[in-house]
């Protein structure tokens, strides 16, 4: 009996651990009852650790595939890559000094979840601008079922206060109707816009150095009057952090990633009645 309660309390503490060490995107992933995306297993893939970055300088290699394939799992548009599928948290925040006429102050916050597998992949995200005095909130939620390439949307209620809203908050509620959506770009533009595969193709594994050990930073060779730099962490439950300054423009992104080629996203049976 002690033995078998060994196990069973040695189990409960590896799960305990895993959400811990995954954060909340593995958690909300792996457990939460209104999840969009489960995890079909309870780890998932690893970009590496930090043994095998020392030894074979892998983390980069597979830091950049991932960052590099983000877009395309999510559109459909990736084939034969190491990576089928993740779960992924994201943060954007830009602060833009305009200086057409008077000087204006535009600051910008995106934050969101992706969820992608092989056959549907689901957004949703909140977005609010602020220019000089005036405030825009907007909020979005999209499915696409990558067999026939359609968009599906449900649009946001009115009522809804997306101010105080995490989008990790937004139940998949059956009683809201989808309609096929004119869309074609559900890719968040927070995250393409800033343009980091291409940033990483400019360097090599020889320009990353560890800040702690599973953590590394590389300096990007950005425009003229800009510095900007990336730091990663390993492991299944890899972070991204992206920041860039300029005189006119300061941002940053963050990418929390979990369930590596282990998500499975679960449509909604109310896709069934869709609205023409």
């Amino acid at each position: 009996m002690k033995k078998t309660g060994r196990v069973v309390l040695g189990t409960i503490g590896l799960i305990l651990s895993l959400a811990l060490a995954g954060g909340t995107v593995v958690y909300g992933t792996m457990f939460h009852k209104n999840a969009v995306a489960k995890s079909e297993g309870i780890i998932g893939a690893s970009t590496g650790n930090m043994f095998t970055d020392w030894t074979k300088m892998s983390g980069f290699n597979n830091t950049k595939a991932l960052i590099d394939v983000t877009e395309g799992l999510a559109e459909g548009t990736a084939e034969g890559t190491d990576y089928t599928s993740y779960s992924l948290s994201f943060a954007y925040n830009g602060t833009e000094t305009r200086t057409e006429g008077a000087e204006t102050i535009v600051n910008t916050s995106v934050d969101g979840v992706i969820y992608t597998d092989a056959n549907y992949t689901y957004v949703r995200y909140i977005q609010r601008v602020t220019n000089d005095r005036a405030i825009g909130t907007e909020g979005a939620e999209y499915i696409l079922v990558k067999s026939s390439s359609t968009v599906y949307e449900r649009k946001v209620d009115p009522s809804f206060d997306a101010i105080v809203t995490a989008p990790g908050d937004w139940s998949f509620a059956e009683s809201e109707g989808w309609t096929i959506s004119s869309q074609t770009e559900i890719f968040p533009a927070a995250i393409s816009d800033v343009g980091l595969p291409a940033l990483l193709a400019t360097v090599g594994s020889e320009n990353v150095f560890a800040v702690y050990p599973g953590e590394n930073k590389v300096e990007l060779a950005a425009a003229e009057g800009t510095e900007a730099s990336c730091r990663y962490t390993l492991g299944y439950a890899p972070l991204v952090s992206y920041s860039s300054y300029s005189s006119t423009l300061t941002e940053t992104l963050i990418l929390q990633y979990s369930a590596l080629n282990n998500t499975k996203v679960e449509a909604p049976a109310s896709l069934t009645e869709v609205k023409k």
